[in-house]
């Protein structure tokens, strides 16, 4: 029996095979690709905004921990490169795809090192004409390197390399059988001894396909053909295949769409469906399917959409007939230090007798990974990895002048940066972006405050020495209303209004900005002085500080709406704002939705409106 190989895409399958998971629609980031063996880790970080992709390597430490050794980039490194979608590894040659190079038509990268303690060097890239996402799935198996390449040709196509020298060789390109309706052929890749399961999840019907490849005895892979799956068993949108596993003579393709699992066998001389697993309390919505990994005689099932997108993992554990016949459900201790659905059992690798579990969309799309060990009959979480948040100007600028129209990373013109605080300083969540920014001027003290949006709250920064600003508190969002990406802030006289698009029961925060003058050293993480419910979430919110009027538009999730249009609010008196109405122009579109607006006191030419307010 040839060595087990390493591989994924999205998540790893230990068990004699190497399994991959198309990339999602979104793009997660650290935790979405994971290789592993009993002793050393490697954690794909693709989509760095402000960095290129990096993989993280780990091995055991004496104690049984993680410990990072090293973080490998692409030789051409480049910020966003996708490199570390897909991780695979046999022994000492290392594959890891970056399928949004050249334009989406993809590269895989390769390592090689002289034994399991040095490290890992470049050799040679792979590529394929055409590309299409090449890299989305690769796997290494022995001498033989398989990429998937799933927008290929219109249906996708699976590359096999042979091994020469330090670099691999093409050697076969292959197509499904039946290329009509195909499509996403080559998005998911197991590979055995004797057989490949290909997934195709985007097949035009919506219902998904699996095919399957024989190799010869010279080595060489036979036309991958469809396993008849009937599209009843799972319905329409089920991306049947977008994940697979070969575990010797029997396969599991994933059918996240319809929360369901479809257990192939060798059976008569074909490949026959031998029964469907699903979780005891869901189905389609939960995305289980998504991630399938063999940890040691359990078969664990990732379903990271279910639980409010928090995600849980499904164990089926084997009975006496060798059936799973028996499951249970693991779920990450708690969403305590994330505020963005995190999207746990995205991933699953299997580390000897540990079980690695992907959270990519945790810390706003960040990422972590989580090491989970047996204790006794159950699993505990042993260890939390995270990678570095690549930030603009690496986290810190250094003061200067504009010269040559930069300063360090930024474009400049005519200005002078005297200091920077990264967004990890302002008191948020981890992985919290900043949006839109406000002033005040305490009219008494006269220092200067500058109000920053959060995704998950507003930080208060003084900035009256600019060379030296300093955060002095916090207001966080309204308790249960999700993170938002638009949060916007207004100021008339000495409070502060606060909305956020998209955020549920949110809103109008109302904050007395005299309070900061009381924040002395450590950051206060302060609370609104009252909320303004009258309606629920809104893109903008816009002050008339001469008529002391705040004029909402965009609401939206709830409400008085006014159809998305002016929602008119009389702040005369800031502890009990007072709905003044509504206006909107449903001439201007469906719902008469306004997206900004300024509103002032007139003061123009024309008579009959001056001292009116207008928007």
């Amino acid at each position: 029996m040839r060595k087990s190989s390493v591989a994924c895409c999205s998540a790893l399958i230990l068990a004699g095979a190497a399994v991959c998971l198309p990339a999602a629609a979104q793009s997660p980031n650290f935790g979405r690709a994971i290789a592993a063996t009993p002793n050393e880790l490697l954690i794909g970080q693709p989509v760095n905004w402000y960095g290129p992709g990096t993989v993280y390597t780990y091995r055991r430490g004496a104690d049984g921990t993680w410990m990072e050794r090293s973080r490998l980039t692409a030789p051409d490194t480049a910020r966003m490169d996708t490199f570390g979608q897909s991780i695979a590894m046999d022994g000492n040659v290392l594959a890891i795809g970056a399928p949004g190079k050249e334009e989406g038509r993809g590269r895989v990268y390769t390592f090689t090192r002289r034994d399991a303690t040095a490290p890992w060097q470049p050799a040679t890239p792979v590529t394929a004409t055409p590309g299409g996402e090449f890299g989305q799935a690769v796997a290494v198996v022995g001498s033989q390197l398989v990429v998937g390449a799933p927008t290929a040709m219109g249906h996708g196509t699976v590359h096999v390399f042979q091994r020469a020298g330090s670099g691999f060789g093409a050697s076969q390109t292959l197509v499904p059988s039946d290329t009509a309706g195909v499509a996403g052929f080559g998005a998911a890749i197991s590979v055995s001894d004797e057989w490949m399961l290909i997934g195709a999840p985007g097949e035009a019907s919506g219902t998904g396909a699996v095919y399957v490849a024989g190799r010869g005895e010279d080595g060489a892979w036979g036309t991958p053909t469809r396993i008849g799956v009937p599209g009843q068993l799972v319905g329409n949108r089920a991306r049947l295949g977008s994940t697979v596993l070969m575990a010797g003579r029997t396969g599991y393709v994933g059918a996240p769409g319809a929360g369901m699992v479809v257990r192939l066998e060798w059976r008569d001389d074909a490949w026959r469906v031998a029964g469907v697993l699903q979780p005891f309390d869901g189905g389609r919505g939960t995305g289980y399917g998504s991630a399938i990994a063999m940890i040691g005689e359990e078969l664990w099932v990732g379903a990271p959409t279910t639980n409010r997108g928090n995600g849980h993992v499904y164990r089926h554990l084997r009975g006496p007939s060798g059936e799973f016949d028996a499951m249970l459900r693991f779920t990450a201790d708690s969403a305590d230090g994330t505020a963005w659905p995190f999207q746990f059992g995205y991933s699953i690798a299997a580390a000897g007798a540990e079980a690695i579990v992907g959270m990519p969309f945790r810390d706003f799309g960040e990422g972590r990974v989580m090491a989970v060990a047996r204790a006794g009959d159950t699993w505990r979480p042993r260890q939390l990895l995270a990678g570095e948040i690549a930030a603009l100007g690496g986290g810190k600028v250094a003061p200067g002048r504009c010269q040559d129209g930069a300063n360090g990373v930024y474009t400049c013109s005519n200005v002078e940066v005297v200091a920077h605080l990264p967004t990890s300083a302002l008191g948020g969540a981890r992985g919290a972006w900043v949006n839109d920014i406000w002033g005040w001027t305490d009219p008494s003290t006269q220092r200067d405050y500058a109000l920053v949006a959060r995704r998950d709250g507003i930080s208060f920064v003084d900035v009256t020495d600019p060379a030296a600003p300093r955060v002095v508190g916090t207001l966080d969002r309204t308790d249960g209303s999700p993170p938002s990406v638009w949060r916007d802030i207004k100021v008339i006289g000495t409070h502060a209004y606060v909305v956020a698009d998209g955020s549920g029961a949110h809103g109008v925060q109302v904050f007395d900005l005299t309070r900061l003058r009381g924040a002395r050293g450590a950051l206060t993480r302060f609370t609104p002085d009252t909320t303004y419910h009258e309606i629920f979430s809104a893109h903008n919110i816009v002050a008339d500080t001469a008529s002391r009027f705040l004029y909402v538009v965009g609401a939206n999730s709830g409400g008085t709406t006014c159809g998305g249009g002016l929602h008119m609010i009389d702040a005369t008196r800031p502890e009990q704002l007072r709905f003044a109405g509504c206006y909107h122009n449903p001439a201007g579109n469906a719902r008469g939705y306004t997206h900004d607006a300024q509103c002032v006191i007139y003061r123009g030419p024309d008579a009959e409106h001056r001292g009116k307010q207008i928007c």
